[in-house]
């Protein structure tokens, strides 16, 4: 098994894991960032790149974390937010403003999410899981829905 983790943490190394960098062996292409140190993704057209402010957490509760079998990997309990400051946006120029370039238009950008294991764009739903469908979405259909070029 595999994680992005490095160096491995020890509960996951307990299970079998190793060190690969993820953005490989999902066989996408790791490009630099400019201002953090975690690589960007060529084939992701727009990426932002943003430092860790605060975790802040949003639901206390009696729950005894350390009871759970992967607490050992965990250095936070319960349910957290976290928040970011971008450092840099990096956009596709097909969707910015004309006229300025530092505007995302929000006519041209078809963003996709996943939202309880459905999949948006534009505010449809695009996608959602039968229970042994969910890992063998074609993320490119899905793209082609979202960006309207499916017929």
């Amino acid at each position: 098994m595999k994680t992005g983790s490095n160096p491995v943490p020890a509960g996951k190394s307990l299970r079998g894991y190793h060190y690969d960098p993820q953005v490989r062996a999902a066989g996408l292409t790791p490009i630099s960032s400019e201002v953090v140190a975690p690589p960007r993704v060529l084939e992701c057209p727009n990426q932002l790149e943003a430092k860790l402010v605060r975790i802040n957490p949003v639901m206390a509760d009696e729950y005894d974390y350390s009871v759970h079998e992967r607490s050992i990997e965990c250095t936070v309990e319960g349910i957290v937010c976290l928040e970011l400051t971008i450092l840099r946006v990096h956009a596709d120029p097909c969707i910015l403003l004309v006229g300025d370039p530092n505007r995302i238009d929000p006519n041209l950008w078809r963003p996709l999410t996943m939202s309880s294991c459905r999949f948006y764009g534009s505010g449809r739903n695009l996608w959602s899981p039968g229970s042994r469908e969910y890992r063998r979405v074609n993320i490119e259909v899905l793209m082609s829905i979202a960006l309207g070029s499916s017929q």
